[in-house]
């Protein structure tokens, strides 16, 4: 039986039966990590854990980091209480693999360790790219998880395949021939979705001796009640617009229930923030570097949408074009707007830990300097923090240089990487501070495009729909006589958000 969350909020009581929100106990019927990478000899691994006694058919989806195309999808067959686990790592020099060990079904062919290389078949349909622009769109991504059903506790064929772990047998059912061939959900074998699932995703640095998490959402009740979506390894779906276009999140201390004209809208408005913010650290004492990931895992259905814009502002010569807010004074060698240090009216968004402002422009009379809006095309942004005394040439999460640009119209390469550098003779006590973006007015439209389930009436969301972490990576050169150590963190990002109902 699905279950019910019941939120108490001033004398009243609230079902999230059919509403998507995410759980904060990390457990959900859709899981999302919003990056990978293989960049510079990383690794990634994940686990998908089955929190219940039940099995469970999952999909497994990965996606690349610029325009969230698919790079492979399959099913995974979850026994209770069952963890599967997997890797990412770069195989050969033009080739990225999933890698696996484990010995739960999937339908991924071959024998254990199983390695599968991550397919062009949406990224390069027409075999048009290079193979230096193939490791591009590859080297970085994020990954979905799907929980499509639950396998009836019966003598049906599925349950007999996974308790026996004849793998190769269930696969072939979704072949020519098979039991799944023309109805793949089933009644007699298959129950609604039910939650339960545990995601965990960790970047492992081995030549260098860290590991960081990268965090993941979890999505409660993102389908409708007694859902089953059952799909073949191959098809596109489900995807981030095929749940319950409801979504339901506490705001200021009220129950926020909205409907919205799309399954992927619902999961926007749960991103959705009017600020992000997060920490940086780069203190020369202790070899620090921070790099920010910035996901938006719904851009891609918003650039495909020609019917609409809201929340993203698209330049109106490029609809994939979108402007995002970048902190105070970027040093990102920028030859083609013949400026070398750009401006954004964010000029005033870097802190010390005092909370004085980092400011590297002067106001003369409150007339700031004019601003450049830097707009953006990918998925997944990287912006670096250094000191200009580390003299890096490229972020540590992504091989991309700064200053690989793709044209007049953008400054980014394909993962819009930015450097924000800091002077050798920064003072040390501004060397870790915050970073607070405002995505104001410049940056997102308002959108009114969902209703109060309760009254009908229009519910104004403001900001963008975003998620990631900041990661810094440390080294300690004293840490004892011939070790060097190297450590590393990363913490979600947060923010503020900007929702008026109609009782505001």
């Amino acid at each position: 039986m699905k279950k019910m969350l019941v939120i108490i909020c001033c004398g009243l009581f609230f079902t999230a039966q059919g509403s998507v929100y995410i759980n904060e106990n990390e457990t959900g019927e859709v899981l999302l990590i919003p990056f990978y990478s293989v960049a510079n000899d990383l690794t990634t691994m994940v686990s998908i854990s089955n929190g219940g006694d039940e099995y469970k058919v999952v999909k497994v989806t990965v996606r690349d980091g610029q325009q969230s195309q698919r790079l492979l999808s399959f099913n995974v067959f979850l026994k209770g209480h069952d963890i599967w686990t997997m890797g990412l790592l770069r195989t050969s020099a033009d080739s990225v693999s999933l890698v696996t060990n484990d010995q739960s079904c999937t339908t991924l062919e071959g024998d254990l360790p199983i390695y599968q290389d991550l397919l062009t078949f949406e990224i390069d349909p027409d075999n048009e790219l290079t193979q230096e622009e193939i490791d591009a769109r590859m080297e970085i991504g994020s990954i979905e998880v799907y929980e499509l059903a639950e396998v009836k506790d019966s003598d049906n064929f599925l349950k007999v395949a996974m308790d026996e772990s004849n793998c190769g047998y269930i696969r072939d059912q979704y072949g020519a021939g098979g039991l799944w061939q023309d109805d793949l959900n089933n009644d007699e074998i298959l129950n609604p979705v039910d939650g339960g699932l545990h995601g965990a995703a960790y970047i492992i640095d081995v030549a260098n001796g860290f590991v960081f998490n990268s965090p993941v959402t979890h999505f409660d009740h993102f389908y409708s009640e007694g859902t089953v979506f059952h799909r073949s390894p191959e098809d596109s779906l489900p995807d981030l617009s095929s749940g319950d276009p409801v979504s339901l999140l506490i705001d200021e201390g009220r129950v926020v229930e909205t409907r919205w004209p799309t399954g992927y809208e619902a999961i926007s408005a749960l991103l959705m923030k009017s600020t992000l913010s997060n920490e940086f650290e780069i203190s020369e004492g202790i070899g620090a570097a921070t790099e920010w990931v910035i996901s938006f895992p719904t851009l891609r259905f918003y650039q495909r949408d020609d019917g609409f814009e809201e929340p993203f502002v698209f330049e109106a010569h490029n609809p994939n074009l979108f402007y995002f807010p970048f902190p105070n004074k970027i040093r990102a060698n920028l030859p083609n707007y013949g400026i070398p240090d750009t401006v954004t009216d964010q000029y005033d968004s870097v802190f010390d830990r005092e909370g004085n402002s980092i400011n590297s422009f002067d106001c003369l009379l409150s007339a700031c300097p004019p601003h450049q809006y830097l707009p953006s095309s990918s998925n997944t942004i990287l912006i670096s923090f250094t000191s200009q005394s580390w003299n890096l040439t490229q972020p540590l999460l992504a091989m991309k240089r700064y200053n690989d640009l793709e044209d007049d119209d953008a400054f980014n390469n394909p993962h819009n990487v930015l450097g924000l550098e800091f002077g050798p003779d920064f003072p040390m006590k501004k060397q870790q501070g915050k970073v607070e973006l405002r995505i104001n007015e410049n940056y997102t439209r308002s959108t009114l495009r969902g209703v109060d389930i309760h009254t009908n009436q229009p519910v104004e969301y403001r900001g963008l729909p975003v998620t990631g972490f900041a990661f810094s990576r440390y080294i300690n050169a004293n840490a004892q006589e011939g070790l060097l150590a190297t450590y590393a963190s990363s913490t979600p990002h947060f923010g503020e958000r900007s929702i008026n109902t109609p009782d505001d």
